[in-house]
């Protein structure tokens, strides 16, 4: 026979238990969610076999979304549970919950006093935002499935983000200023995007009449597309294209086959090492690192001389550290792809790094690094909701170098 309400609530021990239980596993299932995307983000932002780092990600992903089955039957054992042999699995639930709860309030906790801890900067922005459209009015994507998504409700894969930003880099030179690179990533050339998307790219880039294009990696995904990367080659600028690779670059195969294809339509490679170049006349050192999945990182020191700006190309954020120890003054990276989904209030939620969702778009400054990380042109997963697709013409702008000791110029 079924158990009343009032019957219900009576073994769980009153209304008081009841509310308890309630709150208690709301909180469980937000941190169980937090727990499992931040073992993805952990996995995905290191360099095991792509097998490992996928099987593992869907693992983990599906565990993430049987949240209410599992946080649900630790909250029936703890309120039912009996002294039975189910004690010790109703002991073992509500450990695993309360946990995942306590993860919750510390999840809660981070985002609340972000405003203290990130090094996130607000820079002037101007943007605008372009539909990508083929000649029909049609969505430049290929494939029923990648068609149905597009098609979701605020999907925005097909929504490109133009932005002009002015980044203040400390000690350049003043012969550099409003120096302006046009810096995109991630352009994951799968073939669910068609050549079309691509060639708007092309155009738009082209537009922002930047004096110099960075690419900072996960350029293809897919060997049987090797060809349309001839598609990037009228990106050309007056200083130079610089890019390196990424990880979902190693999937083609050898990556010294995307490095020659792109070498070949006149850009250069700067991934794993360091050079110098002239911009409007001056001396710029530019270093490339693309670890942890391409190395190694450029060999120290770096090239010796004076340089009146030093600029590093890095995939992941991750390796702003190396960036810092260095003395660059501008790293640009992708690899985040801004999370592709953001929350409200909230942000990223999976961002594929050792930071978790520190870093996952943005301008940044951690003396003596300016950091812009990309939200990238497209992705393996073609969904973006409240992100989309990012290119950007950043202005640099020359401002003193701080004294030893002085704050962060922001």
């Amino acid at each position: 026979m079924g158990m009343g309400m009032e019957s219900w609530i009576a073994a769980a021990g009153g209304p008081w238990n009841v509310a308890g239980f309630a709150v208690t596993g709301c909180c469980a299932l937000v941190g169980h969610v937090v727990l499992w995307t931040f073992l993805v983000n952990q996995v995905s932002a290191r360099d095991f076999p792509s097998f490992v780092t996928r099987s593992a990600e869907k693992g983990f992903l599906l565990i993430a979304a049987a949240g209410p089955a599992i946080v649900g039957l630790g909250w029936f054992e703890s309120a039912f549970g009996d002294r039975s042999a189910s004690h010790v699995r109703s002991i073992a639930f509500s450990a695993y919950a309360y946990a995942c709860a306590l993860v919750m309030l510390g999840a809660a906790a981070r985002v609340a006093t972000r405003r203290w801890w990130s090094t996130e900067v607000r820079v002037p922005t101007s943007r605008r935002v372009r539909a990508i459209r083929r000649d029909d009015g049609s969505r430049p994507v290929l494939g029923a499935m990648t068609r149905v998504l597009a098609a979701l409700p605020m999907n925005e894969i097909c929504e490109l983000e133009i932005n002009e930003k002015h980044l203040r880099i400390p000690g350049m030179s003043a012969e550099l200023d409003g120096f302006t690179i046009a810096h995109l990533s991630d352009l994951h050339i799968t073939g669910r995007m068609d050549r079309d998307f691509y060639r708007r790219v092309v155009h738009e880039t082209l537009a922002l009449n930047a004096e110099s294009i960075a690419v900072t990696g996960d350029i293809i995904d897919v060997a049987r597309h090797i060809d349309w990367l001839d598609l990037l080659g009228g990106l050309q600028a007056e200083n130079g294209v610089y890019f390196v690779l990424g990880n979902h670059d190693k999937r083609v195969g050898h990556v010294e086959i995307v490095r020659r294809r792109l070498r070949a339509r006149g850009w250069t490679s700067i991934g794993g090492i360091a050079a110098h170049a002239a911009w409007r006349g001056r001396t710029v050192l530019i270093a490339g690192n693309e670890m942890p999945w391409i190395g190694p990182p450029p060999s120290e020191p770096l090239p010796p001389g004076p340089a009146a700006l030093r600029v590093a190309l890095i995939h992941s954020p991750d390796q702003l550290p190396w960036a810092r120890r260095l003395g660059f003054q501008l790293a640009l990276a992708g690899h985040t792809h801004g999370g592709q989904v953001r929350l409200p209030g909230v942000g990223a939620v999976l961002t594929p790094s050792r930071n978790g969702t520190r870093y996952a778009c943005g301008v940044f400054y951690e003396r003596p690094t300016a950091l812009h990380v990309s939200r990238g042109i497209s992705a393996l997963h073609p969904v973006r909701f409240g992100c989309r697709p990012e290119l950007t013409r950043l202005i640099l702008r020359s401002v003193p170098a701080p004294d030893h000791g002085s704050a962060d110029t922001r």
